[in-house]
Formats: structure tokens, C-alpha cells, sequence
């Protein structure tokens, strides 16, 4: 049987050789117009699901660079304020130093106040809207300065959040912190033994206090007692008038016979001073500011020699609010009636009275220290010189610590920036890694691509002159 094509079947075939040409050609000029090989599901289905999965790994990267960039940028600009809040504390220091030895220390003690307001306007410096060293807080600025009347700082609180702002900079969540706690920078503590800086004798106690900042430690005498067989007794005015305070052996009264004065007292080994049987409520002075209210007036003619001597008092950390009688042991514990916060004395070596300064050292924030300060060389005027020096030496002792917290703050940062240097160069390196994997799948080989165009072209044609020869039919071919 002689099978024969009809027109219309030659037609039809001619029609899809034709389209699919077409379509081909179309594809490849698309290819070489955009540079992709694939750009739909239809194109390579089982390549497309690959190269969504690497663009998404590709676009993720990309995301992680964006953010270390701007994490770079916020801990630049943390560690640019930080290298000011240093120089600040140093310059602070120094003045300090020079406090000692000046006698204008009024015009230090402005310069000191000068050094704070500018450490404020650091601590509240800006990264766009939100305070730089404010956390994870949206705060505009992170310290709220509380003012007296004539705009002088008199109190520094903090505003902004306890933990630090955090950016993802790694696929396996991986975080920098950016935007640090100012309360970690500027407010933090280390509490290191309590320092006394006045002349009681008092020391830090073998307990932990759980006061801090600046305090003061009231020592007050109530009684003094001596040694029966010299006849000697408190005067009237010694309750109030007696500085020592000291347990048996602590101080000493001496009773001698001068050959040009008569007979004579003195105390502690100070300036003899002369009396009589009248003496009955008797100054004497010994160094160092002791002073005892003597009755000597029942003192046998013939006695000379040493008389012991105790003196009683009380401690009181809330300006006498409550009072615990001395005991002269290593470890008495005070309660301030107000706060509750506990000071440990050791008593045992407390030699006489008065107000003394307490540093509950390490706990004094950047501001507290300046403070401090400040208010010391405002009131040198008030303090014994060794007292003041003692004074400023916990002052250079606070600002030392506080420096070298910022410091360390400023070498964390550091760290981190290295850190981000590094897994930038590593993540650019996968991320271009992957875009060439990308390019790969994706995009088209154009010298490829024109080739086959020109052959599809050349398809076409062909399959156009075979089409027109075979309907060019006349009627000699309808006869033979």
C-alpha cells in the first residue's frame, strides 16, 4: 500500500518547524540581550531550584556585610568618644596632682567641673536618633544631668538600657555588640577595701560593706577613765571636751615634778603644761589634735610617774542617727538607720574623735569620681594637710580605676573591630564564591548562544524554501 502526505499535513508540519524555530530564536535573542541563560522555572527546571537556593544564600551575605559596615561604623564612632573620655580622665588626673601642691584651688576645682561637662557631652553622644553609649534603649541621650540653681552639675543618672544593642553578622546568628550600655562604660563598679582618709585611726573592718560612694564615719567620745592610785579624774568638761578615744595603754598621762615650774602634766608625750591643786577641770593637749579635760586637784604632792587611761566613744555612719559604742575589736558592724547599707570598722586602733571620710573605694561611677574631686578642692580649706592629701590620693585612686574601665571598654571595641575585619574578608569570599557558582548556572555562553540563533535562523529559512517549493505546483504535476 503506497502511502500518501496530503497539503494539509505537509501544511501542518510545516507550521511547527516553523514555531519551534521561532520559539528558539526568540529564547537564544533573550539569552543574548540579558546575558541569563535561565531566567524562569521553564528554562532548566532542575537547575532553577539550585540557583533560587544560592541567590537566597548570595542575598543572606550581602545582609551580613550590610550589617558589619554599619556595626564598623557605630563602634568607630564609640571608640572615637571613648579616646575623648580618656584624655578627659587624664587631664582630670593631672589636675588633681596639681591640687595637692596649689594654693588656687578654687580655679582647679572649676577646671575639674569644666573636664565633667564635657565627659556629659561625650557620654551623651549621638548615632543618628539614639544615644550611642544608651544600649538597647531608644534614648536620645543616655545621662539625664540633674542641676543646682546656678546650672551647676550636682548629679549624673543613667537613661538608657543595662544590656547592650546586638547585630547579627553571621549565618550561624552570630552578634557584634554596636551600641554599648552606657551604665557598663561610665557607672560601672569594682569594690575594692574601704579606705579611711582622717586621722581616728578607724580601718576597713574583715567584712564586705555594701555602702558605696563617699561617707562618713562619726566618732564620738562619751567617757575617759583612769588608773585609780594617782588621784586623777575626768573634769566636767571632759564628756564633751576629750578627743582621745583609745582602749588601757592606748595613751598615757604623765605627772612630773619641775624644778623650775613645779609640778606638771602632759599627754601622749606632748607639751608639759603646769597645774596645782586647783586644777580641776584642766586642759592638756597632746599631738596630733588629742586633748583631755584633766580634775588633778586630788593628785598626792608627791606622785610622779605615768597614769593609764581609757576613753570610750561611738561609731555612727548616719551623722549620729544611730550609735554602736566602740569596742576596739577587728570588725564592728554599722547600719546607716536611712539606707540600711553596712559599714565594717575595725575599731581597735581608733586613737580620738571627730568626722572622719569614708571611700567605699570602687564604687563611684566616672561622674561620681570627678565629683568627688571637685568637692574636695572646693573644701581643702577644711581638712588637716594630711587629711586632704589623703583625700585626693582616693580621688587619683577612683580616677585611675574608672580610666582604666574605659580603657578596657575601648580594647573590647577594638577586638570587635578586628573581629568584623575578618569575617568581612571571610564572608566576601564566600559571597563571591556563590556568585560565581550563580553565574554559572545562570547566565548564558553568548558566543554559544549566537551560534545557535544563527543556526536556528538558517533552520528557518530552510524550512521556508522547502515549504514554498512544495506548494509552487503546477498543473503538469497534477498529470504525470
Amino acid at each position: 500500500m503506497v502511502i500518501r502526505f496530503t497539503q494539509q499535513q505537509f501544511l501542518n508540519q510545516t507550521v511547527r518547524q516553523s514555531q519551534q524555530r521561532l520559539a528558539e530564536i526568540t529564547r537564544l535573542q533573550n539569552q543574548v540581550s540579558t546575558g541569563l541563560r535561565i531566567t524562569r522555572p521553564s528554562d532548566d527546571p532542575g537547575v532553577y531550584g539550585k540557583l533560587l537556593s544560592d541567590k537566597a544564600a548570595e542575598g543572606r551575605m550581602q545582609i551580613h556585610l550590610d550589617n558589619i559596615a554599619a556595626s564598623r561604623l557605630k563602634l568607630d564612632h564609640s571608640v572615637s568618644e571613648l579616646t575623648q573620655v580618656g584624655q578627659l580622665l587624664a587631664k582630670a588626673r593631672t589636675l588633681a596632682l596639681d591640687g595637692v601642691q596649689s594654693t588656687d584651688r578654687e580655679t582647679i576645682a572649676n577646671e575639674v567641673a569644666a573636664v565633667l561637662e564635657q565627659v556629659v557631652q561625650v557620654a551623651n553622644a549621638r548615632d543618628g536618633e539614639l544615644g550611642i553609649f544608651g544600649g538597647a534603649s531608644s534614648v536620645e541621650k543616655a545621662f539625664l544631668v540633674r542641676r543646682s540653681p546656678d546650672n551647676r552639675a550636682l548629679e549624673v543618672e543613667y537613661l538608657g538600657a543595662s544590656i547592650p544593642s546586638r547585630v547579627i553578622i553571621a549565618p550561624d546568628q552570630e552578634t557584634v555588640d554596636t551600641l554599648y550600655s552606657g551604665e557598663e562604660i561610665f557607672m560601672s563598679t569594682q569594690r575594692t577595701p574601704t579606705a579611711y582618709l582622717g586621722l581616728s585611726g578607724a580601718q576597713a573592718g574583715v567584712g564586705t560593706d555594701s555602702a558605696r560612694g563617699r561617707g562618713e564615719l562619726l566618732v564620738r567620745h562619751t567617757l575617759t577613765a583612769y588608773a585609780a592610785g594617782a588621784g586623777v579624774v575626768p573634769g566636767p568638761s571632759s564628756p564633751d571636751g576629750d578627743t582621745i578615744i583609745g582602749d588601757w595603754g592606748m595613751h598615757t598621762l604623765e605627772i612630773q615634778t619641775d624644778p623650775v615650774r613645779g609640778r606638771v602634766v602632759r599627754l601622749d608625750g606632748g607639751a608639759w603644761i603646769p597645774f596645782d591643786s586647783g586644777s580641776t577641770d584642766l586642759q592638756v593637749s597632746g599631738p596630733g589634735g588629742s586633748r583631755v579635760f584633766v580634775d588633778l586637784s586630788a593628785v598626792p604632792s608627791g606622785f610622779v610617774g605615768t597614769v593609764d587611761m581609757r576613753a570610750d566613744g561611738t561609731l555612727s555612719v548616719d551623722a549620729g542617727l544611730s550609735e554602736l559604742p566602740i569596742d576596739f575589736s577587728a570588725n564592728q558592724i554599722l547600719a546607716d538607720a536611712e539606707t540600711g547599707a553596712i559599714t565594717n570598722v575595725d575599731s581597735s586602733g581608733i586613737r580620738r574623735s571627730g568626722t572622719e571620710a569614708v571611700q567605699y573605694s570602687g564604687t563611684v561611677s566616672v561622674f561620681e569620681a570627678l565629683f568627688q574631686l571637685e568637692r574636695d578642692l572646693r573644701t581643702a580649706d577644711q581638712y588637716s594637710t594630711t587629711e586632704f592629701t589623703n583625700r585626693m590620693n582616693a580621688d587619683l585612686r577612683e580616677l585611675e580605676r574608672v580610666h582604666n574601665h574605659v580603657l578596657s571598654v575601648m580594647g573590647e571595641q577594638a577586638v570587635s573591630l578586628e573581629n568584623l575585619d575578618v569575617l568581612e574578608g571571610r564572608t566576601q569570599d564566600i559571597q563571591l564564591s556563590t556568585k560565581t557558582a550563580i553565574g554559572e548556572l545562570e547566565d548564558a555562553d553568548m558566543t554559544e548562544a549566537i551560534l545557535r540563533m544563527q543556526s536556528e535562523q538558517n533552520l528557518l529559512q530552510f524550512t521556508y524554501a522547502a515549504a514554498s517549493g512544495m506548494f509552487d505546483v503546477s498543473l503538469l504535476d497534477f498529470l504525470r
